[in-house]
């Protein structure tokens, strides 16, 4: 399953997914996010770190910071919502962050989380969103977040989202937003730890695989639409990224889903 996020802190925000065997490239919102796993392990990286969770095990994304969740095997709630949702919370920290953002997440509280929709009340996600806030203040303790240009990163973000499927390269994505192509390329390798480029082929590679699995268009098209013109560089760059080519890939998830 792939998703994307387009909200923008909406003061009212939750979005609950339940994802199985995906994970999803680097990107940031304005919004809290708790991934849970509930099978299997998924590693999730935040800027330069990297965290490896296991059954009941949790993680607190805070807004504006970069993560991505490695590609494996497991299944996997995420709980996207907004600061004003556990305000009491938010605002004492003062735009601190968690040192260790992981915790275990009791049986109990789990099986109330699988039952919590996007339209249940707000006074049961306040309550469970609050449960998981005291779980993870109770583990950890928090440091100052460094400031950086993180509007910036936010804007390169929804450049690629936006215009994957056509021209993305970096003098296009430096002249959109104004900025030298050398500050940009400078800029997202400090912050992401990754070229652009390699941003940006990996973005295309992620948006093939979903459709390759919940679609029924041809590798061709799939390709076309992932903004790629040569059928032979896609299928070249996809095998370099998946391991496979196209085609075993969209057998082998086939037989996974029987």
């Amino acid at each position: 399953m792939f998703y994307q996020y387009s909200h923008l802190g909406n003061s009212e925000y939750f979005c609950k997914v339940h994802v199985k065997d995906h994970g999803f490239l680097a990107h940031l919102h304005r919004s809290l996010e708790c991934v849970i796993v509930l099978s299997g392990t998924q590693t999730v990286n935040i800027g330069k770190e990297k965290y490896v969770l296991n059954p009941n095990d949790a993680i607190m994304i805070f807004p504006d910071q970069p993560h991505s969740l490695e590609d494996m095997p497991n299944e996997h709630i995420a709980l996207i919502f907004s600061p004003d949702i556990i305000s009491a919370y938010y605002s004492s920290l003062n735009g601190a962050i968690p040192i260790t953002p992981c915790f275990t997440v009791p049986s109990a509280l789990l099986e109330q989380l699988k039952l919590l929709e996007e339209h249940s009340s707000v006074i049961k996600k306040k309550a469970l969103l609050y449960a998981l806030c005291d779980l993870l203040d109770e583990h950890t303790q928090y440091v100052k977040k460094e400031i950086g240009e993180t509007n910036l990163l936010a804007n390169i973000f929804d450049f690629v989202e936006n215009n994957f499927h056509l021209d993305c390269s970096l003098e296009r994505v430096s002249r959109t937003l104004g900025y030298s192509s050398s500050y940009i390329s400078r800029y997202f390798k400090a912050f992401t730890d990754m070229t652009y480029i390699s941003f940006v082929n990996q973005y295309r590679i992620d948006k093939a695989c979903y459709m390759l699995v919940n679609t029924n268009k041809t590798i061709l098209e799939c390709s076309l639409d992932c903004g790629y013109s040569s059928l032979r560089n896609f299928s070249r760059n996809f095998k370099t990224h998946v391991g496979i080519t196209p085609k075993e890939y969209r057998e082998s998830r086939k037989r996974m889903s029987v």
